[in-house]
């Protein structure tokens, strides 16, 4: 899922005139990692084009913290399998940027 885009806009006189439009360097986090399976019956890996480190939570459906850990290293796997069924939000920090990726745990 692409991150918005940046917009801005000088307005004069009651109109509008676009003066930058540009993507976000997010897009280029989430094409550096890929999840698979998602869904999954409980582990996730994750394979990124880059060995840098980066720093992951996962939270459940209720917002509370259950994984928090710094990884570096270009695979790894989240182990959700003694976790009930349902929505994980997975936050990854890298490089000043954050990606959030739903997780379904099945």
């Amino acid at each position: 899922m692409p991150a918005p885009n940046k917009l801005s806009a000088k307005i004069e006189n009651s109109t509008s005139q676009i003066t930058q439009v540009e993507e976000t360097e997010i897009t280029e986090l989430l094409e550096n990692i890929k999840i698979y399976p998602n869904p999954s019956t409980g582990l996730f890996y994750f394979i990124s084009n880059d060995k840098t480190q980066v720093q992951i939570s996962v939270y459940n459906s209720n917002g509370s913290l259950i994984i928090h850990d710094n990884i570096v290293s270009n695979k790894w796997v989240i182990d959700l399998s003694d976790q009930p069924s349902g929505i994980y939000v997975l936050k990854v920090f890298s490089n000043n940027k954050t990606l959030t990726i739903k997780l379904i745990k099945q």
